[in-house]
């Protein structure tokens, strides 16, 4: 028995909204995992980003100051991360319904493009703010300001721009076809 598009479509999305689901169930042990961290064992977190975010970045003077501003970048991120999510889970339960080229799923998905966008820039600054504000209390001339680009960054804003333009366009695309509904 063969499947119709907008069956395979349906099932397709049932699938990544399961995908999304377990990313977000993973994010959240991850936070919830630092949170317990910070409340129980603040050394193994010193340690912890020592090795992973800021790896190579040494000395690191990670202060009560300097583990506040890490935490605010990591909230801010968090907030992106949580949209992204909820605007990909909205979108693919539009899809699901069989609302694929209207409006508001172009809207979504002209959002999911907004937010890689922001996605990207933020790991470009974040990057540079959290090797700054964990030497900033080093002594004078061990303080470090490090900018960079990754092939992952770049990657990332052709995705988002690949996403916003398919978006605008399906937008336009759905304006277009109910002018022409109204005049049949």
């Amino acid at each position: 028995m063969t499947q119709t598009p907008l069956t395979r479509i349906r099932s397709l999305s049932r699938k990544m909204k399961l995908l999304i689901a377990l990313a977000a169930v993973g994010f959240a042990a991850a936070l919830a995992y630092l949170a317990w961290m910070v409340a129980f064992d603040i050394e193994g977190l010193k340690v912890l980003i020592a090795r992973y975010p800021l790896s190579g970045t040494y000395p690191l003077a990670l202060s009560g100051r300097a583990l506040g501003g890490l935490a605010a970048l990591a909230v801010a991120n968090s907030i992106l991360i949580t949209a992204g999510i909820w605007t990909l889970w909205a979108m693919f339960d539009h899809f699901e319904k069989g609302d694929i080229f209207s409006e508001r799923s172009g809207v979504l998905l002209r959002r999911t493009g907004y937010l890689a966008l922001i996605g990207g820039i933020s790991s470009l600054l974040s990057r540079t703010l959290a090797i700054l504000v964990a030497t900033y209390d080093n002594p004078p001339g061990q303080k470090m300001l490090s900018i960079g680009i990754s092939s992952t960054d770049i990657g990332l804003f052709i995705l988002a721009g690949l996403l916003f333009v398919l978006g605008h366009i399906m937008v336009i695309a759905a304006g277009i076809e109910a002018d022409n509904r109204s005049f049949v």
